[in-house]
């Protein structure tokens, strides 16, 4: 595990150099996980219910709780299709003088850096606070959502600024 802060050498020089625009794509590894956490607590929550509706042994109750497992289902892929907002897909990032540029299909947010920034093999976590909403924002960044040329451009410019 790798925590990325910001050097302690030389503090009263704290120039950073610019990151270029880079360019995120959808992560499917990032979707399929997390829809599958989703239908684990689905199943979950009605297994929780079913032995409330088992002790009614009538079919009436068998009928009940198979509506409501499908209800549950369909309720979940009503969430997930307007849980992604196009404004929460972001598209681009990149830092000039400091300042870190995040962009997504209906806005730019200008942030600064909240706090260290996690740098895995296989996932970026980079924690960012934008001053105009007053909203924290954290870009994860799985493997598969920078392109091999991103990838080494971004942990590149992390390792040289932050280590």
């Amino acid at each position: 595990m790798t925590i990325l802060d910001y050097k302690t050498t030389n503090k009263t020089q704290s120039i950073v150099r610019d990151l270029p625009k880079i360019t995120i794509l959808p992560s499917y590894i990032w979707i399929k996980l997390r829809a599958w956490a989703d239908i684990v607590v689905i199943n979950l929550i009605f297994f929780a219910v079913v032995p409330y509706f088992l002790s009614y042994s009538n079919p009436f109750s068998v009928f009940l709780l198979c509506s409501l497992w499908l209800a549950l289902h369909f309720l979940y892929g009503i969430y997930s299709k307007n849980k992604l907002q196009p404004q929460n897909i972001f598209t681009h990032i990149s830092v000039k003088n400091g300042i870190w540029s995040v962009h997504s299909l209906e806005r730019h947010n200008y942030c600064e850096l909240r706090s260290a920034i996690l740098c895995w093999q296989w996932i970026v976590i980079i924690p960012l606070y934008c001053p105009q909403t007053r909203t924290a924002l954290r870009l994860i960044l799985p493997k598969d959502s920078l392109s091999p040329a991103d990838n080494a451009v971004l942990r590149r410019w992390l390792r040289s600024e932050f280590v």
